[in-house]
């Protein structure tokens, strides 16, 4: 027996309990046995050889093969796990340990701490499929929401089957005590977020699809809900601005039931400031102008109001997103969890998308609003619209009509709606409106005038103005008619009024010379007569004084039906204004009829009339004139006529008289000229022109002359040597001047409120009016009535006024200078003044006359004469002015003679108000920056 085997055999034997000795191994028979045993022992022990190396090879490759696995579902993101139900074990591979948030080998599986993991909502769902495999062997597959010790939240999807036990001989244990579940877990996050994102995405629009005016509580809590429910959070809210108030008002929240997510919003203020300097989540969301994520809302100091409720009701995290019209927040959306969650970007980006899509639909809703209100508004404007509105289509077909149309039209809109435009418009053919239509459809809107039919037949002027539209794709017009009826009229009465004298209802000046010119032409044409009579009434002026303007007017009413009676219908008779008429006669045969006209009419007017029950007489005074024979124009004739009407009146009145060319044509125009006279102030004939005065030293405007201008219609201007003699004569003039002192008062006084340099104004006093017992009355009064300073008055008065009675002169002229009024001498030099009397007369100024003054650069004598005026003016105290200096020469002499100031064309002509204005405006600045003497002025040109 080998020694090996020797030592073997002993081993052996002492395990089974055999003492060696007690076998005799030398015998026969047990070397036999040792000798088969040697060789079974061999075999054996080979065999467990091969086992024991094939039992380490498989451990080595099942290692490399359950790395290659972990390696494989960890690149899968795919972890398997085991649960044994007898022994509430849970295995778990490492990759399944990664998606619960944990490192392989940190921590051993604990199914119950596992268990809580998962979502509340999601844990009876786990629980019922568990027990459903377990006890019935059914498969499951489950997606739950999974919380991460880190506070994140994770998606998963776990599968699990049941597997059955087994023996060591692999009999089927039937025993559900020995069952266990195994299955496999994987982190379907991603996805299941995008899922989710299109889940709310997709309900939100169809709740906001279905909401047709606008969101009510009932919509937004469902909105609400759906992301509460899918984010697995407790609660939210809608919060709307209430822009009048100035607060945030919780139009409606949802809570998943829980108790305390009951009594969170039980805590909260439904009310709360909309200023974003306040405290709490919906101020953050408005400064943000974005989603807010409050990882702890008890560890944030400025969470505000929400915070005690949060305690309260163990609320810990808070997310909030605006919503916003044209770019300012009006409400916002919040949600609350009682988990602390840290901010999930994927719930933010769903945010922003939620917060998009509501704040379009309000901002939407609000456009719709607006234009509902718009078009409710235009529509009512459309309604009251004082004009018709008319839609009809490219047929001619009406379609849509206001009230207005209606009511100017008399149908009902039913009615109108059954008819073509054609029933209305009575002023236009088919033709017409087609080619109108054309021009429109080319872009052109048309404006025209027409005529409209009403119900009842009757038409009536209207405007429309017409353009295209386009209804639902298709050709439309619009025409907007305006009644002009009563526009019409009032065009027929303006122009009536423009042609027509107010009082009579006779054509007026206007009227009869359109009217002669016309007449004239056909006449010259047709080689015809026609003559011309100027009726001006006798008297007239003391009946209209006596009896009163309305007896006045009467008269002249009465007058007037007397003349159309005296007339053919072919004949024009023409009020001229005031007590002047004038009547064309056409188609003359010869002369005669011209006096039979005029007979007929002087013995008309010739009777009595009855005005406030007293009888009274009037009679006439009518020039004719002829044409071709007096004249071949309008102006020639009218001027002949009148003349002729003077004449009548200079031989007695009553009576007619035809112009011939013997006439002495100026005392007719000088008899012309006083009649117009008498009415030039009450018909504000008169106007003032200003010449400036300039003081030689400075340059200055020192003051300004007052020089009467008389504009006549027919005559033009007329200047004061064509009037002032004859008004002088007349005794006119007294009446004249007055206006003339109220007047420059009026213009001080306006002058002064302008800003304008205040200067004395210089007016004349004529002889007569110096002489009129009221003088001192009538310029105290004045004065005071217009505020006017009685310093900046100057009454000029000539040599000869003075001298006439030196002794009432002296008188008045103190009284005046009592008044604080200054006096001045116009035209020293040219009369006979005796010094004596002039030393003792109160005058402040003399002017020297301006035919001294033209003449003082080339005649020795006049400036002799200019010099010594000067020099007795300066002794005596007294101002000089020198008038009429146009030449630069003329202006330099007088400076250097010492004269006092100056007026004439050198500086400027007489000026209007208007034009004497920027002139004492332009002179007042130019002092201000030349307050030194100057040599040269400015030259003022009008």
């Amino acid at each position: 027996m080998n020694k090996t085997l020797h030592d073997l055999l002993h081993r052996q034997l002492r395990r089974a309990g055999i003492a060696p000795d007690a076998i005799d191994l030398s015998a026969p028979s047990w070397a036999r046995l040792l000798d088969g045993v040697s060789r079974a022992y061999s075999d054996a022990d080979r065999d467990r050889y091969l086992m024991k190396r094939a039992l380490e090879v498989s451990s080595r490759e099942m290692r490399e093969l359950y790395d290659r696995l972990e390696e494989t579902q960890q690149i899968a993101g795919l972890g398997s796990w085991s649960f044994d139900r007898q022994g509430r074990c849970l295995e778990w591979s490492d990759e399944c340990a990664r998606i619960f948030g944990q490192m392989a080998g940190d921590v051993r599986p604990n199914y119950l701490a596992l268990y809580k993991r998962f979502a509340e909502r999601d844990r009876a769902q786990l629980n019922d499929a568990m027990r459903a495999a377990l006890d019935h062997g059914t498969p499951f597959t489950l997606e739950l929401r999974l919380y991460l010790p880190n506070g994140s939240t994770r998606w998963v999807r776990l599968m699990g089957r049941r597997a059955n036990a087994t023996r060591g001989d692999e009999t089927p244990v039937k025993s559900n005590e020995n069952l266990r579940v195994h299955g496999a877990i994987m982190d379907i996050t991603p996805h299941k977020l995008v899922q989710l994102r299109h889940a709310i995405e997709h309900t939100i629009t169809l709740l906001l699809a279905d909401s047709t005016s606008a969101l009510t509580a009932s919509v937004m809590q469902q909105i609400i809900q759906n992301i509460v429910e899918t984010l697995g959070w407790q609660c939210g809210a809608f919060w709307e601005l209430d822009e009048r108030e100035r607060v945030f008002k919780r139009r409606t929240q949802w809570t998943d039931g829980h108790r305390r997510a009951a009594q969170f919003y039980a805590l909260v203020p439904n009310n709360l400031p909309a200023e974003a300097s306040c405290r709490g989540l919906i101020p953050k969301t408005i400064a943000n102008s974005g989603p807010i994520w409050v990882t702890d809302i008890l560890a944030d100091a400025d969470f505000g109001p929400f915070q005690e409720a949060a305690r309260s009701a163990s609320m810990r995290t808070a997310f909030s997103l605006p919503i916003e019209v044209e770019g300012k927040v009006i409400g916002t959306l919040e949600f609350f969890s009682r988990r602390i969650q840290q901010a999930d970007p994927n719930i933010l980006q769903n945010g922003r998308f939620i917060g998009r899509q509501i704040s379009q639909f309000f901002q939407r809703r609000r456009a719709e609003a607006a234009l509902r209100e718009s078009e409710q508004h235009f529509r009512s404007l459309v309604e009251q619209a004082a004009d018709g509105f008319y839609v009809f289509d490219a047929a001619g077909q009406l379609v849509d009509v206001n009230q207005c149309a209606c009511d100017s039209l008399g149908y009902t809109r039913t009615e109108l709606l059954s008819l073509h435009v054609s029933a209305i418009d009575a002023g236009s053919s088919e033709e017409d409106r087609r080619m109108l239509y054309a021009r429109i459809l080319e872009g052109t809107p048309i404006a025209l005038e027409s005529q409209y039919r009403r119900k009842d037949g009757q038409t009536f002027p209207v405007e429309i103005r017409i353009s295209s539209i386009a209804i639902s794709g298709q050709q439309h017009f619009l025409a907007l008619v305006r009644d002009v009826t009563d526009r019409r009229r009032l065009q027929d009465h303006i122009h009536h009024l423009a042609y027509h004298d107010a009082l009579t209802g006779l054509p007026n000046r206007a009227m009869f010379s359109r009217t002669l010119n016309h007449v004239l032409a056909r006449a010259r044409r047709q080689n015809k007569q026609l003559a011309l009579l100027f009726i001006d009434l006798d008297r007239f002026k003391n009946i209209n004084d006596t009896l009163g303007h309305d007896n006045g007017d009467r008269l002249l009413q009465e007058i007037t039906r007397r003349l159309l009676s005296s007339l053919r219908e072919i004949d024009m008779v023409a009020r001229f204004g005031g007590d002047e008429f004038v009547v064309l006669l056409e188609d003359m045969v010869d002369v005669n009829h011209a006096t039979t006209v005029a007979n007929k009419i002087l013995a008309a007017i010739d009777q009595e009339y009855q005005l406030n029950y007293q009888p009274v007489h009037v009679t006439t005074s009518i020039g004719i004139s002829l044409f071709p024979h007096d004249g071949a124009d309008e102006s020639t004739l009218m001027k002949h006529a009148d003349i002729a009407m003077y004449q009548a009146k200079a031989e007695g009145k009553n009576g007619y008289r035809f112009y011939s060319a013997q006439m002495n044509a100026h005392s007719f125009e000088h008899l012309a000229i006083e009649t117009r006279l008498r009415r030039a102030v009450e018909r504000g004939e008169f106007v003032l022109h200003y010449q400036p005065k300039v003081n030689l030293q400075t340059g200055a405007i020192s003051g300004v002359e007052a020089l009467l201008r008389w504009s006549h219609p027919e005559l033009g201007t007329v200047m004061p040597d064509k009037f002032i003699p004859l008004a002088e004569e007349t005794g006119l003039v007294i009446s004249i001047g007055y206006w003339v002192l109220r007047e420059i008062c009026r213009n001080f006084m306006e002058w002064r409120l302008q800003g304008l340099p205040i200067v004395p104004i210089a007016i004349n006093l004529s002889p007569r009016q110096f002489a009129d017992a009221n003088l001192l009355h009538e310029i105290s009064a004045t004065l005071r009535e217009s505020g006017m300073p009685p310093e900046f008055l100057e009454l000029e008065i000539t040599e000869s006024t003075v001298m006439h009675n030196p002794e009432k002169a002296l008188q008045i002229l103190s009284s005046l200078r009592a008044l604080g009024i200054r006096v001045a001498v116009d035209d020293f030099g040219i009369g006979h003044s005796s010094l004596s009397q002039l030393k003792r007369l109160p005058i402040d100024i003399i002017k020297i006359d301006r035919s001294f003054v033209q003449g003082i650069a080339s005649d020795n004598a006049d400036a002799a004469i200019t010099e010594a005026i000067i020099s007795m003016s300066k002794r005596l105290q007294i101002s000089v002015i020198a008038e009429g200096v146009e030449t630069q020469e003329q202006h330099d002499l007088l400076r250097r003679l010492g004269c006092d100031e100056y007026q004439g064309f050198l500086f400027s002509q007489p000026l209007s108000v208007t034009d004497l204005t920027p002139v004492l405006r332009d002179n007042m600045a130019r002092q201000k920056k030349e307050p030194a003497p100057v040599n040269r002025l400015a030259v003022v040109r009008r």
